[in-house]
């Protein structure tokens, strides 16, 4: 399991994808739940804005 401050340490989403710091926040916060239910369970869904699932 990853907490969200050193997932921050570790990815900047704010530095190349010019983004607001809020939505940075909310990106940061996604992909450490999305990383957190991989290593939990061993799947995790990921749903984009236009509706595209993505299974890992």
């Amino acid at each position: 399991m990853i907490g969200v401050e050193l997932a921050a340490s570790i990815l900047d989403f704010g530095a190349r994808m010019k983004m607001s710091p809020q939505r940075a926040q909310e990106q940061l916060h996604g992909a450490v739940a999305l990383h957190n239910l991989l290593m939990k369970e061993g799947v995790a869904y990921l749903a984009t804005r236009s509706g595209w699932a993505r299974r890992w």
